[in-house]
């Protein structure tokens, strides 16, 4: 129902979901309504537990969206496979300049791999 009203919302431009147990289900949903979302510019879903398929799913989204400008993934388990495909995703997005995955120590290395804003 959230995901659905995300699709439709013209009026949100910032969200704050961190650490609101929504896990994998709910992290995948979020993900694919911002692909059909043209206002929401911040979203924070960090503490969320999503892992690497959470990763793949934001991946999309980093990649679909074009008015996003600041996504945070911090503490969200998500690995070095997660990592790749986010920067992968990231070298594709214009507008994302914002991009938070700390608590992540495996992610660190991408740090560096992140095209500077």
């Amino acid at each position: 129902a959230f995901s659905e009203a995300l699709m439709e919302n013209a009026t949100l431009i910032s969200i704050d979901m961190h650490d609101n147990d929504i896990h994998l289900e709910g992290m995948l949903a979020v993900a694919e309504s911002l692909c059909h979302n043209g206002y929401l510019r911040h979203i924070d879903v960090g503490s969320n537990f999503s892992g690497d398929a959470g990763a793949v799913a934001w991946a999309k989204t980093i990649k679909c969206n074009t008015v996003l400008t600041r996504l945070c993934l911090t503490n969200n388990e998500i690995g070095p496979q997660g990592g790749d495909v986010l920067r992968d995703a990231m070298l594709q997005n214009a507008t994302l300049r914002n991009f938070c995955f700390g608590g992540q120590s495996t992610l660190q290395p991408l740090a560096n791999k992140i095209p500077a804003g």
